[in-house]
């Protein structure tokens, strides 16, 4: 009997647990969700609704981890909005970088034109955003016509400052459990789809799913590559010109590849990628790049 009652305790204990856990992730996410539902029903009712997101700027400098990490997932939240096309992340940086802005996210008449002339976007998501007093940030995010310059609606919102300047923090927010990865490593397994992704020469013809199967086929190869980096000694993403995962197109897939890598680098893996492993890695970052740049409108 007093078994069974310490069973019922125990597991009430883990259910409200995750429970506390669940809300608490809902609460992290909803000012995002708002801030998006806010900018979308202006992109919609002005008819601006492709999309550029870029960096936000930091009022006092510092914390590039902020700058990326706000703009990513903004990013994610508006990719749920109806009626709102987002531009993709690999090139919107390649315009940054031409443009001189790098993840400054500042921008003025001229670049505004420049960025949405090149990418084909009608508006233009950044904004600032500053520290509280109590861990929070103050964000506002502004919806910028790249014609004009001109800006169409603000939505201001409090979010929890919880990453760090070392590691991927900005995206390990997801809870799944550690994989099991012994004392030699990950071991990579490629799908057959991935030989037909990388010798299909059809055009554009189905290229999305294309870079999707590429991408997806060396995600262990790129996490593992990545958690590696993470315990370089003297490594930090502040000398990173882009953030690890951007050039993944899938969000899902992005997503994934962030929990890989937190994952690999909490079980404590220290190791690196074969010769053979960081060819087929370049390989297939090459046949994407070409894929995007050749089919991507």
């Amino acid at each position: 009997m007093e078994l069974k009652e310490a069973t019922k305790v125990s597991n009430a204990a883990l259910v409200l647990a995750a429970l506390i856990v669940f809300q608490a992730a809902a609460a992290a996410a909803e000012p995002y969700e708002k801030a998006a539902r806010d900018i979308s029903r202006v992109a919609n009712r002005t008819n601006k609704r492709r999309l550029a997101v870029l960096p936000f700027v930091p009022v006092s400098g510092g914390d590039s981890q902020g700058c990326l990490a706000l703009a990513e997932r903004l990013t994610a939240r508006l990719a749920e909005q109806d009626g709102i096309e987002i531009v993709e992340r690999t090139l919107l940086e390649k315009v940054l970088e031409e443009q001189g802005l790098g993840t400054k996210g500042l921008v003025d008449a001229r670049q505004a034109h420049e960025v949405g002339r090149i990418l084909g976007v009608d508006s233009i998501v950044t904004g600032t955003f500053m520290s509280l007093s109590d861990g929070q940030l103050e964000v506002n995010a502004r919806l910028i016509d790249a014609a004009s310059a001109r800006i169409l609606g603000v939505s201001t919102l409090q979010v929890p400052q919880d990453w760090h300047d070392s590691g991927f923090s900005t995206s390990f927010d997801m809870n799944v459990p550690p994989p099991d990865i012994g004392d030699s490593g990950p071991v990579l397994t490629l799908r057959s789809g991935f030989r037909d992704a990388l010798s299909n020469q059809d055009g554009c013809s189905g290229w999305e799913e294309r870079v999707d199967e590429l991408q997806s086929a060396v995600l262990e190869l790129k996490s593992r590559y990545w958690a590696g980096r993470l315990q370089e000694r003297g490594f930090s993403t502040r000398n990173l010109t882009r953030n690890p995962g951007s050039e993944i197109r899938s969000m899902s897939l992005r997503q994934d590849f962030f929990r890989r890598v937190r994952d690999i680098y909490e079980a404590g893996w220290r190791g690196s990628l074969t010769p053979q492993e960081s060819s087929l890695l370049e390989t297939s970052d090459r046949a994407v790049s070409a894929l995007m740049e050749t089919c991507y409108r």
